[in-house]
């Protein structure tokens, strides 16, 4: 059992360093994650989530996506919002999107709000990774791996003097 907890504990981990690699080193090659806030697309991307997209240049638009394809596109400087593509018009610039949680479609968008298409979602770990954006927590959280780290070394050095 103490096995399985140790293996557990660093899984746990390691999913944990590889999400905060992959939100660091994304927007180095034109992606970019976002952790989802609410519900409007459950139950396929639950809150909580992280999703990784892939930017979109503004004139490859209409090439890049198609119907039904999850887009996110920026409602405001703070507010970005994903939602599945619903009808694409070209002729007009105008994209219509809705949560699949929703009934109802958006008002119709441009193609100039869209920043990118999802590639893929982790469901849950988003709750973890909006952990770290706050500076105490993330104080905390790297107090306790180097602590948990100068542990491990001492029960290494006491088994290892004990032979």
């Amino acid at each position: 059992m103490k096995k399985f907890f140790s293996i557990l504990g660093s899984l746990i981990f390691f999913t944990i360093v590889a999400m905060i690699v992959l939100m660091a080193v994304a927007p180095f090659f034109n992606y970019e994650t976002f952790v989802v806030v609410s519900g409007s697309m459950e139950p396929e991307i639950k809150v909580g989530s992280i999703i990784l997209i892939k930017h979109i240049d503004k004139d490859k638009v209409y090439d890049e996506i198609k119907v039904n394809d999850d887009i996110s596109i920026r409602i405001n400087p703070n507010t970005v919002l994903t939602h599945r593509v619903i009808k694409l018009d070209k002729e007009k610039d105008e994209i219509v999107t809705r949560g699949i949680a929703n009934v109802v479609n958006d008002e119709p968008i441009n193609s100039s709000m869209v920043i990118g298409k999802v590639i893929f979602t982790v469901p849950f770990i988003g709750y973890l990774l909006a952990l770290f954006k706050s500076p105490i927590i993330l104080f905390i959280m790297v107090i306790v791996i180097i602590l948990f780290y100068i542990y491990s070394k001492y029960k290494e050095m006491t088994r290892t003097s004990r032979k």
